[in-house]
This record gives structure tokens, C-alpha cells and sequence, in this order.
């Protein structure tokens, strides 16, 4: 199964729509489940995209004060996918598929936990994509043991098996969720929220796992950062989620604008017709949020 996760503004209910009805086009067969809030789910264009539709109670992404909070839901991942399926492949909903996915989830199978990983190392290791906190605070804060394995991750996608390691990694969330993580501590901010990815790549290291997907021809995302040189048919052939990731809109987001055409191109491509395309949508993310 294939998990979407959408509430807050109508952005994201725009973007949920747009990525399942890319899956429907690209990978027959796959099911996909939703958990979106009620104010979201009334605006959904087509439900019938959905082959399970539950609704977030709003304790599940909005903190004490009634302000949504991405980490909320992004920490309990594995909880509301586990009520949907023993196996579940997570997207966020800032993609497009662009691939079959049923080779992907093949590819899966059996893994238990994985997710992007972008590099890995020590405690005195510069660590690729580590960009949240210092090794220093991630270690003290999270009480790793001195030679623990710490990874860089990007959490647009994670795979997910039910297990007693998926059970113990939601208790340890859940834990320093409810901790938290002070932001004089943090080197980078996430629309003044936890970034999620901090939480998870210290519970990962806490636990000893190393959450890589082995490597192969076709890669899980492509993020069209500043840095990318990949043409659009490299990108068509090459993977099987195009993402429009980070902030958006005011011309600030991290995404070459040749690739927020091609998310609009491939959309037009499929057949999709309801007009959400990635710069009305884009405005609406959690990372403008100051």
C-alpha cells in the first residue's frame, strides 16, 4: 500500500490528489490510503482515487495551542500506516509519480525500515545531509551511545514493515515528541516546528538501525535542487517520484523551475484536469511558514 498523509492548508489536499492520481495513471493495481483532516477531506476533488480514506483527529497535527505541526503526524508514520496495512510505502504529498511504483514496493519488500539516506558516519564525522543539529547535540540530546551510526536522512518517502523494531522505533518517537527538542539547539528551522527528520535519524541511530535501500538502476525521488543537472528525460527514465519539495512560492523555492514545468507537464500529460498545478499548490507548504 501506498500511505498519503495531508491536513493544514488546501495545498496539501491539492498535492494529495495530484500524487494519487499520478499512481492510479503510472502503477495499476496499487492501493492507496489516505489520512487527512475533515476540512481537507471535504475539499477532496476525487475520493474514488482512494482506496481508504480515514480522517486525522486534529491532536495528530496541530499542537497544544491549535497550530499545525507537520512533526506530529510525521513521528507517527508507522502508527497510522500499521491500521491501514503490515506494509506501507509513505510519500509525502509534494510528488508526482512518474513511474510504475509496483516495482519499487517489490524492491521493499522484506526490509522492515527504509528511507532516503544520504550519508552516515561517527559521532566526529561530518555527516552528508545531517543539517538539523550538531553531532554534538544529536548525541547528548538523544543519548546515543558513544559509537552509534548516525544517518542523514531526507524523509519524503520510508517504507515501513509491522515488527517489534517498527513497534519500539514509534515508542522512542512518541517519547521525544512529547520531550521535544529546544530550537536554541537546532542549526536549521522547519517553519518553527521539530523537523521530523532530526527526530527520526536519532531514534535510527539510538536503535542501531541503518535504514538503506540497496542500490539499482532506479532511484526512489528525484529532488530538483540547485545542483541538479539531470535533463527531463533522464528524470522520466531514472526515477519513479518527481518531487517539488521544501518552501514554495515568491519565487524561493529549492526547485529549479525548469522541473516545477515539468510536474505541471507530466500532470497535463496524464490527463489530469483539474488545474493544481505546482506554483498554487507550492504556496501553500509548511517551510514558508517563518
Amino acid at each position: 500500500m501506498i500511505l498519503l498523509v495531508a491536513f493544514g492548508k488546501r495545498g496539501y489536499g491539492q498535492m494529495a490528489h495530484n500524487l494519487a492520481f499520478s499512481i492510479r495513471h503510472n502503477s495499476p493495481g496499487v492501493k492507496i490510503g489516505l489520512w487527512i483532516d475533515a476540512e481537507l477531506y471535504e475539499t477532496l476533488p476525487d475520493k474514488g482515487l482512494f482506496d481508504d480514506i480515514r480522517i486525522l483527529e486534529e491532536s495528530q497535527y496541530r499542537d497544544l495551542k491549535g497550530k499545525v505541526d507537520p512533526a506530529i503526524a510525521k513521528a507517527q508514520i508507522y502508527r497510522l500506516g500499521c491500521q491501514m496495512s503490515d506494509k506501507f510505502l509513505f510519500l509525502d504529498v509534494d510528488g508526482l509519480c512518474i513511474n510504475n511504483l509496483n516495482t519499487f514496493l517489490k524492491r521493499l519488500e522484506g526490509l522492515t525500515i527504509a528511507t532516503e539516506v544520504l550519508g552516515q558516519g561517527s559521532k566526529d564525522d561530518t555527516i552528508n545531509y545531517s543539517v538539523w543539529a550538531s553531532n554534538e547535540t544529536i548525541w547528548e540530546h538523544f543519548g546515543l551511545e558513544e559509537d552509534a551510526t548516525l544517518c542523514g536522512i531526507q524523509s519524503s518517502w520510508a517504507y515501513f514493515e509491522k515488527s517489534k523494531v517498527g513497534d519500539l522505533m514509534q515508542e522512542w518517537l512518541d517519547y521525544y515528541m512529547a520531550v521535544g527538542v529546544p530550537h536554541y539547539k537546532l542549526l536549521m528551522q522547519w517553519g518553527g516546528t521539530i523537523p521530523d527528520e532530526l527526530l527520526y535519524q536519532a531514534v535510527y541511530a539510538k536503535l542501531g538501525i541503518i535504514p538503506l535501500l540497496p542500490k539499482e538502476e532506479m532511484n526512489p525521488i528525484f529532488f530538483g535542487h540547485g545542483k541538479a543537472k539531470q535533463t527531463e528525460q533522464e528524470v522520466l527514465s531514472n526515477y519513479y517520484i518527481l518531487s517539488i519539495y521544501g518552501n514554495g512560492g515568491g519565487g524561493r523555492t529549492l526547485v529549479q523551475p525548469k522541473f516545477i514545468k515539468l510536474y505541471d507537464k507530466q500532470l497535463r500529460a496524464m490527463g489530469n484536469t483539474y488545474g493544481f498545478n505546482a506554483k498554487s499548490v507550492m504556496m501553500d507548504k509548511h517551510a514558508n511558514v517563518k
